[in-house]
């Protein structure tokens, strides 16, 4: 198992940890990798990868010809066959976003704020400092202890972890891979 010198983060993999070491680091130390087309940027040279397909990407409506480079384009154009919409889309109203679920139009909402406006929350042990609650949870684990902490082990395989989150979807794939192995007996 490579560990982590910083927290408890464990894996079986070395690529792994060298990603999640990225988190440790300070902004000054990290590459960034920069999207050629948009501003965005990431830390995680797979997410620039990933993140370059999407503007390859079509996003195409399966009831008519109408097709999209955003898939927040797609969701406006959905409305415009209310019919078969069986989902609410929320929609920004100062630029083209769209989505699925209203919290993610009320994050996004953030992006038109100044950043004086914008709530952020601190470490009350170190600098860091994020505009969302769950990532200052997730740092917390940084300044943890392992023997304050649950671990949650898998009896089916050996998988485990400090979040009962990821345990409880851990042990829901071992469930629907029973039932998919079942249904072809």
């Amino acid at each position: 198992m490579y560990k982590c010198d910083w927290c408890p983060y464990e894996s079986k993999r070395r690529s792994n940890l060298q990603k999640h070491i990225v988190n440790h680091k300070a902004p000054s130390e990290i590459t960034m990798y920069k999207c050629g087309i948009c501003p965005y940027a990431t830390k995680w040279q797979s997410g620039i990868k990933t993140h370059r397909m999407k503007h390859s990407k079509r996003h195409k409506c399966d009831k008519c010809d109408f097709e999209a480079d955003k898939r927040s384009d797609l969701l406006r154009h959905l409305q415009s066959h209310p019919e078969d919409v069986s989902f609410d889309i929320y929609s920004c109203e100062l630029c083209a976003y769209s989505t699925r679920y209203k919290t993610n139009l009320n994050k996004h909402m953030n992006t038109h704020k100044d950043s004086s406006e914008v709530p952020t929350f601190q470490c009350d042990q170190c600098s860091y400092m994020t505009r969302h609650k769950t990532a200052l949870k997730n740092h917390a684990y940084v300044h943890m202890n392992t023997s304050e902490l649950t671990l949650f082990k898998c009896d089916l395989c050996s998988y485990e972890t400090f979040k009962k989150y990821y345990f409880t979807k851990h042990v829901d794939r071992h469930k629907v891979a029973k039932e998919v192995t079942t249904d072809f007996i």
